[in-house]
């Protein structure tokens, strides 16, 4: 029996739980966020509760999932440090991008987890996606001289008009810290060694970037990296192409994010992937769970976390000088 803790009752019940019932292993599920007990969660056996620090002080967690916004997911850390200085636990933490509402905080964060052995994950989904990692594989196998990776979609910001932390910069949001994160992860599962080398093109609409063009290189690979948070198009695309100017593309068009990825080469679709995000976490919670410090997987897992933070955080030193 594996006793479970999921912070927030949104994405936490939306993807977390979802993916947690498609792990066949016996559990104890509570869930926890301050209006919780108004909720409807159709799922057998769950346990409700406000306060989560009231749970973690009289309980021991196998996992504890933190589904929540940066500041409150810092919160979260603060307290579950400081219950780990006179109680022994061996509590992996599924966390969400990015750690926290700045890079100060994340630094100490990764730390603190490593000195104390605590084992986590955070919730990236792209590399889990078969096709992508597939991806991935082709390309350090082919003479791949330039990378295009190009993102755009609509955030809901300018949909709804309804403000929300993903695209504040001082709340953890924003096109650097949260949705930039995701590409730099991505780009560091094809090679570790990666530099920064300019701003292309910024634009601004009320007073934060909307959308940022930059160029970078993964050792000899040139990589134009251009992400738009308020783009009328909607496709998340990554285009290798070889010296020989031969191109591979891996593409979706699609609102999810993670679903109808065509990996194209030549103008001939190879493969299609169908995955969903519950299935995506699911992979990502089952990693976690079998994590194993003697191993390299989790050490490699960490120094990328680590990389991607320290990256993202040249990016905004460049724009921020």
């Amino acid at each position: 029996m594996i006793k479970i803790l999921i912070l927030g009752s949104n994405f936490g019940s939306e993807a977390y739980l979802k993916a947690l019932d498609k792990i066949s292993i016996k559990k104890d599920i509570t869930i926890s966020s301050p209006n919780i007990l108004k909720k409807k969660i159709n799922y057998p056996r769950l346990k409700k509760n406000k306060n989560y620090k009231k749970l973690i002080k009289k309980n021991i967690y196998d996992l504890i999932i933190c589904a929540t916004t940066p500041k409150i997911q810092n919160q979260f850390l603060d307290f579950f440090f400081n219950i780990h200085k006179y109680k022994r636990i061996k509590t992996r933490l599924m966390l969400e991008k990015p750690l926290s509402y700045n890079f100060n905080n994340i630094f100490k964060i990764i730390e603190k987890l490593k000195k104390k052995k605590i084992f986590f994950n955070q919730n990236y989904i792209f590399p889990k996606i078969d096709v992508w990692s597939k991806f991935c594989k082709f390309i350090l196998k082919k003479k791949v001289s330039k990378i295009n990776y190009t993102w755009k979609f609509r955030q809901a910001y300018f949909i709804n008009k309804k403000k929300t932390w993903k695209t504040d910069h001082d709340k953890g949001g924003g096109i650097i810290l949260y949705y930039m994160s995701h590409i730099i992860f991505n780009l560091l599962k094809i090679d570790k060694r990666i530099y920064f080398d300019k701003i292309i093109l910024l634009e601004k609409t009320n007073n934060f970037i909307t959308r940022i063009k930059l160029s970078l290189r993964l050792q000899k690979i040139k990589v134009i990296v251009d992400i738009n948070i308020n783009s009328l198009k909607t496709y998340h695309k990554l285009e290798a192409i070889e010296v020989n100017q031969k191109k591979h593309m891996l593409q979706n068009s699609t609102k999810d994010w993670t679903k109808n990825f065509e990996l194209i080469s030549e103008k001939k679709i190879i493969k299609k992937t169908i995955d969903s995000r519950v299935d995506l976490t699911k992979k990502n919670i089952n990693e976690l769970i079998k994590f194993n410090t003697k191993k390299n997987d989790y050490k490699e897992f960490l120094n990328t976390v680590r990389k991607s933070y320290k990256f993202l955080q040249i990016i905004e030193k460049n724009i921020y000088v």
